[in-house]
């Protein structure tokens, strides 16, 4: 995550310590359970740390949401380029979800239950205009292989969506737990990029 370089009274890491506290009381507890002492308990610093940053919990719980998108366009356009054919911006959007799930589980199950979560009015407006905003783009990407020819015509292309992402979310959201069975590999994402060129997409 990013982090702030100046004027910083806690060291370099305190801001991305309390994102990521945060984001798993907040999908642990729902974010109304959760209190600013509790967060600054879990990472170790008195309030008046967490205030230099976030004036408030609601303002914290939108910069974590903008910092979850930050750190998704980063990934993405690392490993999607414009020009690529579709079925290489395919492959990318997989690699994609299996770094950032990798590198930011907390930010990552966090970001998959903030739909359910009971949220303050503004942020639950906000979070549901950046969920239509991703949606849409997944739909035109999925358009784009079809006029590629990657993908058959006679394909419902919101239904692939619902498939995809329900996959994708699966493999994401891994237990906090070992003990607790998980059915996939460390290469789940190649094996759904498998699957899915083996017995829906069209690439020679």
């Amino acid at each position: 995550m990013s982090t702030r370089q100046t004027g910083e009274p806690h060291g370099s890491g305190t801001r991305d310590r309390i994102f990521s506290a945060a984001a798993e009381l907040f999908t642990k507890k729902g974010y109304d359970a959760v209190s600013i002492r509790e967060i600054c308990e879990r990472v170790g610093v008195g309030k008046p740390a967490l205030y230099y940053y976030f004036r408030d919990k609601e303002a914290l719980l939108l910069a974590l949401i903008d910092e979850a998108y930050r750190l998704g366009f980063e990934y993405f356009s690392k490993n999607v380029l414009p020009h690529q054919a579709w079925i290489k911006k395919f492959h990318g959007l997989l690699q994609t979800a299996a770094d950032y799930s990798r590198e930011y589980p907390d930010l990552v199950r966090f970001f998959l239950l903030l739909p359910q979560m009971s949220l303050p009015p503004a942020v639950a407006k906000k979070a549901e205009t950046l969920k239509h905003n991703e949606v849409t783009f997944y739909i035109e990407l999925l358009k784009e292989g079809q006029r590629e020819g990657c993908i058959p015509r006679n394909v419902n292309v919101k239904m692939l969506l619902v498939l995809l992402l329900g996959s994708i979310q699966m493999m994401l959201a891994r237990p906090y737990s070992p003990q607790i069975p998980y059915p996939w590999q460390a290469n789940d994402f190649e094996e759904l990029y498998a699957f899915l060129n083996e017995h829906i997409l069209h690439v020679a």
